[in-house]
């Protein structure tokens, strides 16, 4: 909403503008908060009246900034994100222009704007700009700020009128003399005085090439935006997103919607006069005052009075997120609170399937234990009351407690339900004043960094294009992959082609051509940090909210747990028609990118690509058929795995050099291993040597086969020192977790840490004092395990340790290679031996590509390979 309504105009007051440096305008909106009165800091719309209030102060003004400042400037950069600007052809590139900020307020949408353009070096054809505002007080703060920030030579007009009511109406003041005009509608349109047919009319004919780009919260099916487009009826946009939960700020979490529309419209082209506006919501709301209301259409009116019920009744005690996504899980509330923990509450329509909702709540209570939270499932096991800190709750819109209560002793009397876990369960009916019901609850052993890592996957944050690395540049194959229309892609690259990075940037691409969220699925679910990291080195303005990344199992029993409300066994993972029964009910996406396909099996990919792909959508795949460590069945043309729907030839990124290894050496001695043991029949690559001003390292020590932890501690630590690495840059790999783990607690006791994809050894010991039970520890040790490897990262200053399957897929500057001994009819004394089968030469290909500048390898007896590498290594 806009700050004040443009029917009531007053000033009053000297304006007190501090000055700040260029393109702060995040530390514009900071500074207004700071400068608040305390007792308005935790409610700073209340100073606006939701943005309906005439603003006539200084504070008033800085109270609309805190309060909207931080969503304007996200939404404005969502508009942004894509830009025609990246090509040499593009208007903004080759012609002067000039920016119209139309109700510009404190001009935060210009500001952005010019952040933008600098980022990219865009501002030298930047001839002038034009505010208009009919506040006089909001329009001096604007002329300030952006006269200070457009730079030399740019010329700032301040226009202090009302836009017309019709479309008889003037503005002379305002004209263009460029060939291209920018023009920011910014919570501008919404308003019902203002003429859209002049608006379209008056734009339209600024400059030869005429940028729109309109920015709204969404409320409703219908908007004015909508409306203002239809006049020019645009045959493409290159911004539409229509969300009504697009982000949380980051202060309180509150969610706010966002609708964009943003087109290209030529002089040239006839408006079309003829016309009718259609938009029925006349309110003037602000994204405070986002209800739940807005999803009436969306969701069923009982769920409506459900979601309107949680949030007035237990938003004084809880922070309560509707309808969240958890990773590639939802729910239709999550609650959470500094003293009564965690709530997931899901809405049972129909008691006929109540074991079913509860099933679906209670499993989604164990992901957030067993794979979203890293540090909870540990603590659970060794202080029970921990499992405590999340509960479950059911809300029964159609079924009296009575009846709850006799069904739910109907399944306790089922011979095949042992009927657990309902004791727990809280029952809500419409009846209930909820937060009579929440206040009785109590979460013992809770700890705040479960509540903050919860709400962070949640809310996510807004990745500005200044966090990516802005020195990177994709080789032109790589362009033309990340880049692709092709709806069925499939790149097929060798270790070091950057892959990996090429997906990160293709997922960015899409999500930027789309606006909707991108499902990237991996088989190795070490892999999902890693993926993450890379896409935050994408330059490029997103919210991180918009990735789901995830393993292929952990999405398929997520989605099985929310649609298919049947059980399943390990077999289903295999049944490329699991899901038919449920298709109607799947939610859809446009983007699936599929990294490390090898590792697929031909039925996951033709049920991913049956059921979860948009009928218009696209779905890329990456892989390396030199690395099918797990065994797939391969076409024996292309050595890589069959995909139904795709056609043609694979791409191929056969660049060795382009991203990963930079040692030409290691780069070498990986491809004469691969035609050692793998394939004596791939051809040669070609490696140029190239001038670099650093030593890199490839070293080979054929040590004792008896060599236990604390002598390979001493190694390491020989090496680190000898080498001058930093541990930051530095992988320590190996075939078995025992061998790691002893290796870790020996380190951390110099006072270094580690980062392992693994349970540390405390963690071990702490899980054999915990479980009598041999069942249970095996169970609990694989979980610990599965949630080490969702968080592991290499973006960290301690040492990593990995096995080498888990590391399949990242890479490190420095990787110390542990090669153990194979399996023979005598046992070493320190037990790190392997079975053969373990021992392929695919993993140890894997192993030696994972290294970019050094690598260091450690034998510990194995005569497989030693051959190889003493001849091979000098």
């Amino acid at each position: 909403m806009k700050q004040s309504p443009w029917q009531i105009i007053k000033s009053t007051g000297t304006s007190l503008i501090p000055k700040y440096s260029m393109m702060e305008v995040n530390k514009i909106v900071e500074e207004c908060y700071s400068r608040l009165p305390y007792k308005w800091k935790s409610r700073p719309w209340g100073l606006t009246d939701h943005g309906r209030k005439v603003l006539q102060t200084e504070t008033e003004l800085d109270g609309y900034l805190a309060a909207y400042g931080e969503m304007h400037i996200v939404k404005r950069r969502v508009a942004l994100q894509n830009f025609p600007c990246r090509n040499a052809n593009d208007e903004i590139r080759s012609h002067n222009f000039e920016i119209f900020d139309w109700g510009c307020g404190q001009g935060i949408a210009t500001l952005t704007l010019l952040e933008f353009l600098r980022e990219r070096n865009l501002l030298g054809r930047l001839n002038g700009i034009t505010l208009i505002e009919p506040s006089n007080m909001a329009l001096e703060r604007a002329k300030k700020w952006v006269a200070q920030n457009a730079g030399p030579g740019v010329k700032v007009k301040a226009v202090e009128k009302l836009i017309p009511a019709d479309i008889e109406g003037h503005m002379d003041e305002v004209d263009c003399t460029s060939a291209v005009s920018i023009n920011l509608f910014s919570n501008i349109l919404d308003i019902r005085s203002i003429s859209l047919q002049w608006l379209a009319h008056k734009t339209a004919s600024l400059a030869n090439v005429n940028y729109m780009i309109c920015i709204g919260p969404k409320f409703s099916k219908n908007t004015r935006i909508q409306d203002f487009c239809g006049y020019f009826n645009p045959s493409s946009y290159f911004s539409c997103i229509d969300s009504y939960c697009y982000g949380y700020t980051q202060k309180t979490n509150h969610p706010y919607g966002c609708e964009t529309r943003c087109f290209v419209h030529h002089r040239k082209e006839q408006l079309n006069d003829g016309y009718v506006e259609i938009a029925s919501d006349t309110r003037q709301s602000d994204d405070y005052e986002y209800s739940v209301e807005c999803l009436r259409g969306i969701v069923e009116d009982k769920a409506l009075y459900f979601f309107n019920k949680v949030k007035s009744e237990c938003a004084a005690l809880f922070n309560v997120f509707v309808r969240p996504s958890i990773g590639v899980d939802t729910t239709d509330v999550l609650m959470t609170s500094a003293s009564r923990g965690i709530v997931l509450v899901n809405i049972c329509h129909d008691i006929s399937i109540l074991e079913d909702d509860f099933k679906y709540v209670e499993n989604i209570k164990s992901y957030i234990f067993n794979t979203h939270l890293k540090t909870i499932k540990v603590d659970s096991i060794i202080n029970k009351s921990v499992y405590g800190c999340v509960k479950t709750a059911l809300y029964f819109p159609n079924a009296s407690k009575k009846e709850v209560a006799d069904k739910i002793e109907d399944i306790k009397k089922d011979t095949q339900s042992a009927g657990r876990g309902y004791e727990f369960l809280i029952k809500l009916f419409p009846s209930d004043n909820f937060s009579d019901v929440f206040e009785k609850t109590h979460a013992y052993g809770l700890r705040h960094d479960y509540i903050e890592e919860l709400v962070g996957i949640i809310v996510g944050h807004w990745h500005p294009y200044t966090e990516g690395d802005t020195n990177f540049r994709l080789t032109d194959r790589q362009k033309s992959i990340v880049r692709s229309d092709n709806n069925r892609l499939r790149v097929k690259g060798v270790a070091g082609c950057g892959k990996t990075q090429t997906v990160a940037n293709r997922a960015v691409e899409k999500h930027l051509q789309t606006g909707d969220k991108v499902l990237i699925l991996t088989f190795n679910i070490s892999l999902i940090q890693y993926v993450r990291m890379r896409i935050n080195q994408v330059p490029a303005d997103f919210s991180t909210s918009k990735f789901e990344i995830a393993n292929y199992h952990q999405f398929f029993i997520s989605m099985a747990n929310r649609y298919s409300g049947r059980m399943f066994n390990l077999s289903d993972f295999d049944d490329p028609n699991y899901f038919a029964s449920c298709a109607e009910k799947i939610k859809r996406y446009k983007t699936i990118i599929i990294d490390e396909v090898q590792d697929f099996k031909t039925e996951w990919l033709a049920s991913i690509i049956t059921y979860f792909l948009a009928p218009d959508g696209t779905v890329s795949v990456f892989g390396d058929g030199e690395q099918n460590i797990y065994g797939r069945q391969m076409e024996a043309e292309t050595k890589m795995p069959s995909i139904p729907t795709f056609l043609g030839r694979w791409n191929e990124m056969s660049e060795r050099l382009s991203m990963r290894i930079i040692n030409t050496e290691i780069a070498s001695l990986s491809h004469k291993f691969m035609r050692a043991f793998v394939d004596s029949n791939i051809p040669p690559i070609n490696i140029q040597k190239e001038l670099f001003f650093e030593t890199y390292w490839l070293k080979y020590w054929n040590v004792s086969a008896d060599t236990n932890a604390s002598q390979l501690c001493q190694y390491i630590r020989w090496i680190l020192q000898e080498y001058k690495l930093n541990t930051r840059d530095v992988v320590v790999m190996a075939e078995s977790i025992n061998i790691l783990r002893d290796i870790e607690k020996l380190y951390m006791t110099t006072g270094k840490r580690c980062m392992t994809n693994f349970e540390s050894a405390e963690e071990y010991g702490n899980l054999i004092h915990a479980q009598a039970d041999p069942n249970h520890f095996q169970k609990d040790l694989t979980e610990i395990r599965r949630a080490a490897k969702t968080h592991f990262t290499t973006d960290a200053d301690d040492m990593k340790l990995s096995t080498i399957h888990s590391f399949k897929g990242w890479e490190s500057e420095s990787v110390i290679l542990i090669l153990q001994p194979e399996m023979s009819g005598n046992v070493r004394p320190n037990g790190y031996y392997i079975q053969e089968r373990d021992n392929t030469p695919a993993l140890i290909y894997t192993a030696l590509t994972r290294a970019k500048c050094n690598l260091f390898i450690l034998n510990l007896g194995n005569t497989k390979y030693h051959s190889f590498f003493q001849t091979n290594i000098r």
